[in-house]
C-alpha cells in the first residue's frame, strides 16, 4: 500500500492583470484591447495526478483509495542522468534509432497548457503519453481528457494535430492518433501481461532505459540537443499501486519534469515494457525510483481503440517518411519558441517561429502558431493574414480554424469568425473549443440566447467539463432584463452551475480560475460567507495563486476586516515572479487597506 503525494511545479503561473471584476473565459479573445481574461499558465508539465483506487478498469472509477505506507510521487517527471553509451567510430549510423521515436506532447486549450514525453507505436500513427499530461483530474477518480493535443516528432520536427483515442487515468496512460503514419516507432512487448508476477519474470535483471524530454530545453536549446534524453537501469521491483502493476527502476540521481509519458525500453531488445509517469518511494524517507505502468495496460487501450487485435504492435515497420535534414534545427526552434511563449515573451517566441517559415515558407502548422503569438503580442491583421493561409493549407485543423476566427473576431469581421467556426464543428463535431469561442463571439455581438444555446449544447456532449459549466454559470448572471422571477431563476441555475464546476475544479490546481469564478460570483450576489470559503478552498488547492490572494484581501475590505485583507495582501506580494501589473494591482490594493485602516483609527 502506499501513499500519494503532489509533486511541486516545474514553472509558476503568470497571472493576468487584476481588476475587482467577475473573470471571463480563460484564453478566448474578446477585445481589441488585448486577450479578455487570458490565463497564461505555464507551459510546463501537469504536475498532479488524484489518489487512485484499487480496481482497475479503462473506465474510470468513482472513489480514491487510501493508500498508506509507501509513497508515489505523482507527475513528477524524471531527468535521470543522461549518460548514454558512446557508439563507436566504425560503427555505420543506424537509419533510425529508439530517439527518433519519442516525442514531445504539448496541450494548449481552455482547461489548461501542459508540456510532456511520449513515444509513437505500431505504424507510427499512435502515440502514448501519461494520462495526466493530456488530462485534468475530476475528482473522485474521474479525468476529463483534451479532445485533441500536439505532437512534435525528432525525425520531422513538426507538430501533428493527435486526437485523444482512449485514457486510463488509473494505471496513467494515454493513447493518440495522429492524422498520418510513417514515423518512426518502437516496438511493444508484455501487451497481455498486468500481472506482477509474470511482470517482474519477464524484466528482472535486464537492462532497462527510460526516455524524455525535460523542461530544462528552453531558450539556449540548439539542434543537436533538440532530442530526448536517457538513462540506463534495471528493475528495482514490480510494486502495485492499487491494483495496477508498476515497474520502478532503480534511483536516479537527477529529478526534473517533463518526462512524464516517455517509455521504458529494454535494451536488450528495443521493446517498450512500461510508461513512466511517476516517482515511487518505499517509505516517506527513502530516494525515488522512476516508475511506470507495465504495458499489459496500455493492450487494454489499444482494445478500447478498436485495434482488434494488439499483438501486432510487437513488430514496427520501417518508417515510411524520410527524415527531414532540417528536423533538428526546426526542433530547437520549436522548444525555444515554447519557452518563450511559456514566459509571456510573445515577441522572442514569434521570431523562432518566423526562423521556422524561412526554413520551410509554406508551412501550416508554423503559420498557425506564429498566428497565435501576434494574437497575443496584439499584432491583429498580420495575425490574421497567416492564419488565413493555415486555414486554407490545413482545413482539417483545429488550431488554425480557432486562432483563425479570433482573429476575425478581433479584426471586426465577426461573420467571417462564425462561418470558420462553424466548418470547424462539421469537421470535429466533439470538440469543446470552437462551442466555447461561438459563445464568446455570441456574447460580444449581444447576442446572449445564441451564445446560452451553444453552450447548452456543448453541456450536452460533455456534461462535466468544468469550463463549459463556469461559462454558462456566468453568462446566465450576465444576461439583463427580464421579470423578477426570470431574473431569480437564472441566478438560481447560475450559481448552480458554478457550484457544479467548482467541485470538479477542486483537485486539480490547473482548474483553479473555476473556483475564482464561483467565488466572484458569490461576492457579487452578496453572499460573502460563501465566497470566503470558496477563495479559502482556491489557496488550498493552489497556495501560488495570486489572484486568490488579491481577491480574497478585497473580499475582506469591502466586509471591513482590514487585518485580515492585510494579511492575505502580504501573502500575495510575496509570491516570487509576479508579473507588473500584478504588483501594481497588489499595491494599489494596498493603498485602500491604509486609507481604511487611517479612517477606523
Amino acid at each position: 500500500m502506499g501513499v500519494w503525494r503532489y509533486g511541486t511545479r516545474a514553472l509558476r503561473r503568470i497571472s493576468a492583470a487584476i481588476a475587482p471584476t467577475l473573470p471571463r473565459f480563460p484564453l478566448i479573445l474578446a477585445t481589441r484591447n488585448g486577450i479578455a481574461g487570458e490565463k497564461r499558465t505555464s507551459e510546463c508539465e501537469v504536475t498532479r495526478v488524484t489518489a487512485l483506487p484499487h480496481s482497475h478498469t479503462p473506465t474510470l472509477p468513482h472513489s480514491p483509495t487510501p493508500l498508506l505506507a509507501r509513497t508515489f510521487v505523482l507527475g513528477l517527471t524524471i531527468l535521470c542522468g543522461a549518460a548514454g553509451r558512446p557508439g563507436t567510430a566504425q560503427a555505420p549510423a543506424p537509419a533510425h534509432t529508439p530517439e527518433d521515436a519519442i516525442v514531445l506532447i504539448r496541450t494548449v486549450n481552455s482547461l489548461r497548457t501542459a508540456r510532456g514525453s511520449g513515444f509513437l507505436i505500431g505504424d507510427g500513427s499512435w502515440a502514448v503519453t501519461a494520462s495526466h499530461v493530456v488530462s485534468v483530474d475530476l475528482g473522485k477518480g474521474k479525468r476529463l481528457a483534451d479532445r485533441t493535443a500536439l505532437v512534435y516528432s525528432p525525425w520531422t520536427g513538426r507538430p501533428y494535430e493527435a486526437k485523444v483515442a482512449a485514457i486510463d487515468g488509473v494505471a496513467d496512460i494515454a493513447l493518440l492518433r495522429l492524422p498520418q503514419a510513417g514515423l518512426p516507432a518502437l516496438p511493444v512487448e508484455g501487451l497481455q501481461v498486468k500481472e506482477a508476477v509474470a511482470a517482474k519474470e519477464a524484466l528482472e535483471n535486464r537492462p532497462l532505459r527510460l526516455f524524455g524530454f525535460p523542461l530544462t530545453y528552453g531558450e539556449a536549446t540548439v539542434a543537436s540537443l533538440a532530442r530526448p534524453q536517457h538513462n540506463d537501469s534495471q528493475l528495482f521491483e514490480i510494486t502495485r499501486r492499487g491494483e495496477t502493476s508498476l515497474a520502478a527502476l532503480r534511483a536516479c540521481p537527477d529529478v526534473q519534469p517533463g518526462w512524464s509519458g516517455g517509455p521504458i525500453v529494454s535494451l536488450d531488445k528495443g521493446n517498450v515494457v512500461a510508461v513512466f509517469h511517476s516517482l515511487y518511494r518505499p517509505s516517506p524517507d527513502k530516494e525515488g525510483y522512476p516508475a511506470g505502468s507495465v504495458t499489459g495496460y496500455l493492450g487494454n487501450l489499444l482494445k478500447q481503440a478498436g485495434v482488434p487485435d494488439p499483438a501486432v504492435f510487437a513488430k514496427v515497420p520501417a518508417p515510411a517518411l524520410p527524415r527531414d535534414p532540417k528536423g533538428a534545427e526546426r526542433m530547437a526552434h520549436e522548444m525555444r519558441s515554447m519557452s518563450w511563449s511559456a514566459a509571456g515573451d510573445w515577441k522572442r517566441a514569434a521570431e523562432e517561429q518566423r526562423e521556422i517559415l524561412k526554413l520551410f515558407p509554406e508551412d501550416g502548422p508554423a503559420r498557425t502558431e506564429l498566428g497565435r503569438l501576434l494574437l497575443a503580442g496584439k499584432e491583429y491583421e498580420e495575425s490574421l493574414k497567416l492564419l488565413e493561409g493555415a486555414v486554407q493549407r490545413m482545413p482539417q485543423s483545429v488550431f488554425a480554424a480557432l486562432y483563425a476566427a479570433r482573429a476575425y473576431h478581433l479584426n471586426y469581421d465577426a461573420r467571417a469568425a462564425l462561418r470558420i467556426l462553424e466548418a470547424s464543428l462539421k469537421n470535429t463535431p466533439e470538440e469543446i473549443e470552437p462551442y466555447l469561442v461561438l459563445a464568446e463571439i455570441h456574447e460580444s455581438s449581444q447576442k446572449g440566447a445564441e451564445a446560452e444555446a451553444i453552450l447548452r449544447s456543448a453541456l450536452t456532449r460533455s456534461p462535466e467539463h468544468p469550463i463549459v459549466l463556469l461559462r454558462l454559470g456566468q453568462l446566465l448572471l450576465r444576461q439583463p432584463g427580464g421579470t423578477k422571477a426570470e431574473i431569480e431563476k437564472r441566478e438560481s441555475e447560475g450559481l448552480a452551475l458554478l457550484k457544479q464546476a467548482s467541485q470538479l475544479a477542486g483537485s486539480d490546481p490547473s482548474l483553479s480560475d473555476v473556483l475564482l469564478g464561483y467565488a466572484r460570483a458569490l461576492e457579487t450576489n452578496r453572499k460573502f460567507r460563501e465566497a470566503e470559503s470558496v477563495y479559502r478552498s482556491l489557496l488550498r488547492l493552489d497556495p501560488e495563486s495570486p489572484l486568490g490572494y488579491y481577491y480574497l484581501a478585497y473580499l475582506f475590505l469591502r466586509l471591513n476586516r482590514v487585518e485580515e485583507a492585510q494579511l492575505q495582501l502580504n501573502a500575495g506580494i510575496r509570491l516570487p515572479n509576479l508579473p507588473d501589473a500584478t504588483v501594481e494591482a497588489f499595491r494599489a490594493l494596498q493603498v485602500q487597506i491604509n486609507g481604511r485602516a487611517g479612517s477606523s483609527q
